[in-house]
């Protein structure tokens, strides 16, 4: 067993408790904030002590008197670091919230998520008037601290899941789109039963390499492609060529048994490939299309690992899976990009493009 060094501690986990001050050496106000009232816009803060959280913070929806509402989820915030208090009793107000909003404890994870990263998080209800119709998954609308947020447009938009959710890939590279034609990054907070949660960046990649392209090849080439492959014994898992003689092709199959072995998804994406269209229906030789050379990616979780240089040079920036493949929950989408982090890697979930020929990929990796 490995145990960690005596010098190790295990980073502390907070348990949330409904208290006000939670932020190390914050101080309580001289004068104490008044009890926010309840109406049916959410929980009214009178000035002048909703200017500081307004313009500043960006807490709250502007009322004509310069008093604000908080949602229920920025109260609780403002509740743990701004010393705002919450009704009484607490555990009570909480519950009848959570009965209220099924994504109720989600959402105040990832306010404070946001928020304790330095990012100004306002939930899309206090913006509708302002920004026009969003996504109707997003949850919020992020700014860097500091900003001048009521003057400039968000950077970010921000959806928030559940581990236990499942995954409607589609429908979240159709968020993903939506939010990028806005001109807004997309961002993700994923809470576990632990109440713990995570900030994923989502991201469109293009990756390229500098191998051979199927497309590159000459007709002498692929006439001695076709020549080996008529001569391969396939079997139920590999196709063996029994020859090492004049292979044109490195960036597929591996030169073993003193011949070349090709996985039976490379055998048949090189059998219906068209050198006279130059195309194929495959990810796969979509993906070689873009100089890559693809490698088994069993021992990371995904299809593919994906080299954009020839193996020894450097290691695969890529690991791919088809999203016929990809998790059908959060926690494996999560899993999935912690373990690419953890070997220094990006995990891309490819799509067929549904616009065109081809193939699209989405990144999910931790924010950094």
């Amino acid at each position: 067993m490995v145990r960690q060094s005596k010098g190790y501690k295990p980073r502390e986990r907070s348990s949330r408790p409904l208290i006000s001050g939670r932020a190390k050496g914050a101080l309580p106000p001289a004068k104490p904030y008044p009890m926010p009232e309840h109406n049916e816009g959410g929980w009214y803060v009178p000035p002048p002590h909703s200017l500081r959280l307004h313009q500043k913070s960006a807490f709250g929806f502007r009322c004509k008197d310069e008093g604000i509402l908080l949602t229920a989820v920025e109260l609780l915030y403002c509740h743990w670091y701004r010393f705002i208090p919450l009704p009484e009793p607490k555990a009570a107000w909480f519950a009848a919230n959570m009965a209220e909003e099924p994504q109720f404890e989600a959402h105040a994870i990832a306010m404070e998520l946001m928020r304790n990263s330095h990012d100004l998080c306002v939930p899309v209800v206090h913006l509708t008037h302002r920004l026009g119709r969003l996504p109707s998954k997003t949850w919020a609308m992020g700014w860097p601290r500091g900003s001048a947020w009521m003057k400039t447009p968000p950077e970010t938009q921000v959806r928030v899941q559940r581990t236990s959710d499942a995954v409607d890939w589609f429908e979240l590279l159709s968020w993903f789109d939506a939010v990028t034609d806005q001109g807004q990054r997309a961002m993700l907070c994923v809470v576990d039963d632990e109440m713990e949660g995570t900030v994923y960046s989502l991201n469109e990649h293009r990756p390229k390499g500098d191998h051979l392209k199927l497309s590159s090849l000459s007709t002498d080439a692929w006439d001695c492609i076709k020549t080996s492959l008529d001569q391969a014994v396939v079997s139920e898992t590999v196709a063996y060529v029994p020859t090492m003689e004049a292979w044109p092709l490195p960036s597929v199959g591996v030169e073993h048994f003193s011949g070349r072995t090709l996985g039976l998804m490379e055998y048949a994406m090189l059998r219906e490939y068209n050198p006279s269209s130059n195309s194929s229906n495959s990810l796969q030789g979509w993906l070689i299309e873009q100089g890559l050379m693809l490698r088994p990616g069993f021992k990371y979780g995904s299809l593919w690992r994906a080299y954009e240089r020839p193996i020894g040079e450097e290691h695969a920036p890529w690991l791919i899976q088809p999203v016929e493949l990809a998790p059908s929950t959060w926690d494996g989408v999560c899993l999935a990009a912690r373990l690419a982090e953890g070997v220094h890697k990006t995990w891309l979930c490819a799509f067929p493009n549904a616009e065109g020929d081809g193939w699209r990929t989405l990144s999910i990796a931790r924010r950094s």
